[in-house]
């Protein structure tokens, strides 16, 4: 009977786990309510057990980020912001992040004690991150997804509607489909890997282009490089995928006036922010660039100027970013005053300031070098390495400092940065206790 109970529960949290990424698909309200039941669920079924485990050096590293954050928008909310703050907005954001904190170590714990089955993840992650990209690709030939929505001339949103995010969510999930057929396929040896790997990969690889999220194209393209190099047994279809992604893009490029433009306005952009740079190293007049793009980074930096070391607190950027002088602007027509900078380094920095920052740093550094460590010298675990590997190359590409993002805050970045994290912890940590991991 106890036996039973036990399976029971497993069962119940696996699947709680498993219904993540098509959460992200319903909303934020829904991917809310999940991480809730997950929470609630793992606390009451093992109480303190969770939290009673030796702290390892990660754990303390992001223990000491969120007090952090808590003291940071105690301090800010007080004793810093404008009067109208919003209704103590950046104390209250402050405390609801503890969340991902409850959430990193709920998750590790049940990753470090098995509890999760990987296996069913990839496997379920790897059917939902299939059925979007063929859900874009439907979208962008017919007309309208699955679900009925529309196309639109520049993006295409697949089964997020309103939300034009898919190819950020497939270049996200990207690695469940591939690893799975890696990594738990029973041909995973057999002559038809290569096809299978090829037929995925070329499918997500056309579906994140045809979804116009131009960065989410970029950090997967950058991925297939890291695989190329460090999965040997995959360069083959890698190169067929490249020759025949390729060949798409030239297709589409030519023959659809919406996605010539669209593309085309990449380079551009990043022709005018290589020499944005150019000119801020030199501190010569900004006054002539004109650019989204630069205007957002512009404002994070002003807005970061306003309060260097400590920030303005959680969720402050547009209180803060609206109410700098004038007399201070580079740009031609002031600032662009978002919600967030649209990069998580300048939001880390104009919200937390230099000493948040340097947390921020500290926390993806060591996240990276304790993978690293033990990917290369754990080599004799079976699987092991190329287990821990799918999260570091999703952590990079997560973290990665060039890239255009959401908020750091919100709800659906703030998930799956954390939940990358614990795989990761939760991985290393049972490897070191066990030496093993099936």
């Amino acid at each position: 009977m106890v036996f039973q109970q036990i399976i029971s529960k497993k069962n119940l949290l696996n699947l709680i786990v498993l219904t993540i990424p098509v959460s992200y698909i319903a909303g934020n309200l829904i991917l809310n309510l999940n991480i809730l039941i997950l929470l609630l669920v793992s606390l009451f079924i093992f109480n303190k057990k969770i939290f009673l485990k030796k702290f390892s050096n990660l754990d303390k590293i992001i223990s000491t980020f969120f007090l952090y954050i808590l003291l940071n928008g105690l301090y800010n909310n007080y004793f810093n912001l404008p009067e109208d703050n919003g209704d103590n907005i950046v104390l209250l954001k402050s405390i609801f992040y503890l969340r991902f904190l409850i959430l990193y170590f709920v998750l590790k714990f049940l990753i470090s004690e098995r509890i999760v089955d990987l296996k069913k993840i990839f496997i379920f992650y790897s059917i939902i991150a299939v059925f979007v990209s063929a859900d874009v690709i439907f979208q962008y030939f017919i007309g309208y997804d699955l679900f009925g929505f529309e196309a639109t001339s520049r993006r295409l949103s697949g089964p997020f509607g309103d939300e034009q995010i898919a190819g950020s969510f497939i270049q996200r999930f990207f690695i469940f489909p591939l690893f799975t057929l890696i990594l738990f396929t029973s041909f995973k040896k057999n002559r038809y890997l290569d096809i299978a790997i090829f037929s995925t990969i070329i499918l997500i690889s056309i579906a994140i282009l045809l979804s116009g999220n131009r960065m989410p194209f970029l950090l997967f393209s950058l991925m297939l490089i890291i695989f190329f190099v460090f999965q040997p047994e995959i360069r083959k279809s890698i190169i067929y995928t490249f020759i025949l992604f390729v060949i798409s893009f030239v297709v589409f490029f030519n023959s659809n006036i919406n996605f010539k433009d669209h593309y085309s306005n990449l380079a551009i952009e990043s022709g005018k922010i290589s020499n944005y740079i150019k000119l801020k190293i030199k501190g010569e007049s900004l006054l002539d660039l004109k650019s989204s793009y630069i205007k957002e980074i512009e404002s994070g930096i002003l807005t970061w100027q306003e309060n260097k070391l400590l920030g303005g607190g959680v969720k402050s950027f547009y209180i803060n970013c609206k109410n700098i002088n004038p007399n201070k602007w580079t740009l031609a027509g002031g600032v662009n005053c978002n919600q967030h900078p649209h990069n998580y380094y300048l939001e880390a920095a104009a919200s937390l300031g230099i000493i948040g920052l340097a947390f921020f740093l500290m926390l993806t550094f060591f996240v990276i070098i304790k993978s690293l460590k033990h990917i290369f010298f754990f080599k004799n675990t079976t699987n092991f390495s190329a287990l821990i590997f799918p999260f570091l190359v999703l952590f990079i590409m997560e973290i990665f400092p060039l890239k255009t993002t959401g908020s750091l805050f919100t709800t659906g970045n703030a998930t799956f940065l954390f939940i990358v994290i614990a795989f990761i912890a939760g991985l290393t940590d049972y490897k070191s206790k066990n030496n093993t991991y099936e």
